[in-house]
């Protein structure tokens, strides 16, 4: 689907204000220099290789006709051997004059990505097409400079999304928790959240990071990487309605066999008076069009091409494929199990390593150092998701960037062993040193990652995404302010955290395998849940010496959650006590529902102890809050 984001881009800047005059001003100007310092006219015609007219123009003719019409007046017939290869000296005297327009290439790119056409393409798409392909690139060639550039305009239009992306955000929520409840609960839940994301877009003209985050919060995904899902599933969304724009405009009369499908679809969409088909609309036009004689290779492209269905992250292409032409009903087009793949949390990982590189300022890029980035994404692969090594072989064929003349079973079989092994000692300091500036702590061993319920995939990339959200200053200033008012009430002067490795290594797998064992949290007592976090907290980072983080509040939930505190309580404690509480919006309610539902093995935990709590007060004849009182008929709690 990139193609189209690349098509979409191209056909953009062919309407760039006076693009071709540029380059033939440009163009022009560097042959006559390079007639001045004494090249020939066939050296001349050498040089003319490396014109980037071709890029922008298809016929042949008009190229020949260009390349000639530039050519300048007074050239040596002989060659001068002594000067540089024509073709080099070319690209060097286009970079001067390339970069006196180089703010107008950038305000043209600006309006491109952020244009209409481009927000009815997914961003991943977009992002994938415009690094590496962007118009200047195209005209600088792969230079330093290009990468430099693209990097630059990216890094603003990312940054332009996430504002808006708040803004909408808090402007949309009730549009989307209205379209939410009201939403059709489809035997398949992946596709019924692609539905009503789709339903959001079409009916709010939100963006697609807007979906990103109120999806985020809403969807009941519980499988291996969130993050992964809920791009999935928004990307998904934008593709299919992409796809009913595209039927929209499609011919009433067709031309060709291949456009026929489409006409069909169109047809279907206006008979039904609906702003989407459901699969068995689409079952009966495949089964008419098979009947009047369509071959299935002619309908099959036709289908891949135009149809919403192969675009939905709830279903398998090619098993939705099948069923169109055999007539299958709608379950079995739906995805077996967790529809993010291994190569769904490849692409993630990879474009997370690029961004990263973007955000930091770095002109370098994932592509510059493939091989390494590429055995950093399998070893996380393997340890952190259990993946197949032959299924991660794939994935490195078809999308690991790899040359085709390098691209062997040998190269990858080195490439697998080398993620395998034990990473260097700077490469382990490396990863430690981020994973304590941005609050994570990762497992090493797949041991690991299933020893604690509340530390999954999901989780971990949650707080990632959330500590890039939260800018710095006003991180650093609440973190201040909190140290101010609760340094008080520390039993202890807190750690300074630490900064040797085998020290960091021994801290994060304290943090993995914590329990709360001081005497003043150990027991509920009267405590609010406001106090008793400020007591949890207190222990925690007392006891473990880093900075604090998402998996700090998660042990502390839990915690919460056992002494029998009520998931309301605890998300008005987290809201208002926790220092990462401005990392985005609804965070407590996002990770107190996100411990409960990744953990529910603690479920009859929780309810015990909070019946246990309520039963004790009543016993002692304490005086029950209001909220209490509701609690004990909820729990029907014993009385005698």
């Amino acid at each position: 689907m990139t193609m189209d984001a690349v098509h979409a881009y191209r056909a953009a800047t062919e309407n760039t204000p006076n693009l071709i005059a540029a380059v033939r001003r440009i163009e022009t100007d560097v042959l006559r220099k390079m007639r001045d310092e004494g090249y020939g006219i066939n050296q001349l015609r050498t040089a003319l290789s490396e014109s980037r007219y071709p890029l922008f123009a298809a016929q042949k003719s008009a190229v020949n006709d260009y390349l000639e019409s530039i050519l300048p007046d007074g050239a040596s017939a002989a060659t001068n051997f002594s000067l540089p290869a024509p073709p080099a000296r070319f690209n060097m005297l286009y970079e001067s004059p390339l970069r006196q327009i180089e703010s107008v290439l950038a305000a043209a790119d600006q309006n491109i990505l952020s244009g209409e056409e481009m927000r009815r393409i997914p961003q991943a798409d977009v992002r994938e097409a415009y690094i590496g392909g962007s118009l200047y690139g195209i005209l600088a060639g792969d230079t330093k400079a290009r990468t430099a550039f693209e990097h630059r305009i990216w890094r603003a239009h990312r940054t332009a999304v996430r504002d808006a992306a708040e803004r909408e955000t808090a402007e949309m929520q009730p549009a989307f928790d209205g379209i939410w409840a009201n939403s059709r609960k489809d035997p398949s839940p992946a596709l019924a959240e692609e539905n009503a994301v789709m339903t959001f877009l079409r009916t709010t003209g939100a963006q697609e990071e807007t979906a990103v985050q109120l999806l985020s919060a809403m969807t009941e995904y519980t499988g291996r990487d969130k993050e992964a899902y809920v791009r999935k599933t928004v990307a998904s969304a934008v593709r299919e309605l992409g796809a009913y724009e595209a039927i929209a405009a499609a011919d009433d009369a067709p031309q060709h066999d291949s456009d026929v499908y489409a006409a069909c679809l169109k047809d279907a969409v206006h008979t039904l008076g609906s702003d989407t088909l459901p699969y068995e609309a689409e079952r009966h036009i495949v089964g008419a069009l098979r009947s009047a004689g369509m071959d299935e290779e002619t309908l099959s492209t036709a289908i891949l091409s135009a149809s919403p269905l192969v675009r939905s992250a709830g279903r398998d292409p090619e098993r939705t494929l099948d069923a169109l032409l055999t007539g299958k009903p709608e379950e079995a087009t739906y995805v077996d199990g967790d529809c993010v793949t291994c190569a769904d949390i490849y692409q993630r990982l990879i474009t997370a390593y690029d961004d990263a590189l973007i955000d930091a300022g770095v002109n370098d890029s994932v592509a510059a150092d493939r091989r390494r980035y590429n055995v950093k994404a399998v070893r996380e692969l393997l340890r952190t998701y259990g993946a197949d090594e032959e299924e991660v072989k794939d994935i490195l064929r078809a999308l690991g960037g790899i040359k085709e003349e390098e691209r062997t079973d040998e190269y990858i079989d080195r490439l697998l062993a080398e993620a395998k092994a034990e990473p260097p000692a700077e490469t382990v300091a490396a990863n430690e040193d981020t994973a304590v500036s941005d609050g994570t702590a990762s497992p090493t061993t797949r041991e690991d990652w299933g020893r604690v319920p509340a530390e999954s995939a999901n989780v971990r990339r949650e707080r990632t995404e959330e500590k890039e959200a939260e800018p710095q200053a006003e991180r650093a200033a609440h973190d201040a302010e909190r140290e101010e008012t609760h340094d008080a009430r520390r039993a202890d002067e807190p750690v300074a955290p630490l900064t040797d490795k085998k020290s960091i290594r021994e801290a994060k797998r304290r943090l993995r395998d914590y329990t709360f064992t001081a005497e003043r949290v150990r027991t509920r007592g009267d405590k609010e849940a406001d106090e008793m976090y400020e007591d949890c907290r207190a222990e925690i980072e007392r006891d473990v010496p880093l900075p604090f983080n998402g998996q700090m509040d998660e042990q502390i939930i839990l915690h919460l959650f056992s002494l029998g505190y009520e998931e309301r309580e605890i998300e008005n404690a987290v809201q208002h006590n926790s220092p990462r509480r401005r990392s985005q919006k609804d965070y407590a309610k996002s990770i107190v529902r996100g411990v409960r539902e990744r953990c529910p093995s603690v479920a009859k935990v929780i309810k015990d102890a909070e019946t246990k709590y309520l039963q004790t007060k009543m016993e002692r004849g304490q005086t029950l809050t209001t909220y209490e009182k509701e609690r004990v008929l909820v729990r029907d709690v014993p009385t005698g």
